[in-house]
């Protein structure tokens, strides 16, 4: 829960590893981040980084009755159906499988603990992830 660690207990349960909110990747209505940046604007935060802002504004989402500031959902993607941060995991946290369309080898990775198939993978925190790489065959 980086980079505020005494944050973890107001994120709400998950039944996969991956609970908390990166910054690397926003997805919604321009009007909705509108509405949370004029609320909590980030320069006067208090915040050190986007992504303490936006964990400070997803907290304060779903664990307050704001919801005249807050009346649209914001949600995080636990299962990795979009978004995987490659930070903090492991070379068996993945496969890679191959299968044919139109004649052509498409190759997907599999998130071995959700059995998704990620869209967006994100090298964060200084993340090597040339392991992720290594499992795609060369061409």
């Amino acid at each position: 829960c980086w980079p505020r660690g005494e944050w973890e207990k107001d994120f709400p349960e998950s039944p996969y590893p991956h609970k908390y909110l990166n910054g690397g990747l926003f997805m919604g209505s321009v009007e909705a981040y509108i509405k949370m940046y004029e609320h909590n604007p980030i320069l006067t935060s208090g915040c050190g980084n986007d992504q303490e802002w936006a964990q400070k504004n997803f907290i304060e989402a779903n664990n307050t009755e704001n919801h005249e500031v807050y009346n649209f959902p914001f949600k995080l993607d636990r299962k990795c159906e979009i978004f995987q941060c490659i930070a903090h995991t492991h070379d068996d946290d993945f496969m890679a499988i191959g299968f044919e369309v139109n004649g052509k080898v498409e190759n997907r990775i599999i998130n071995q603990h959700t059995r998704t198939q990620p869209i967006i993978f994100h090298f964060n925190g200084h993340t090597d992830g040339q392991w992720v790489r290594d499992l795609l065959p060369k061409s």
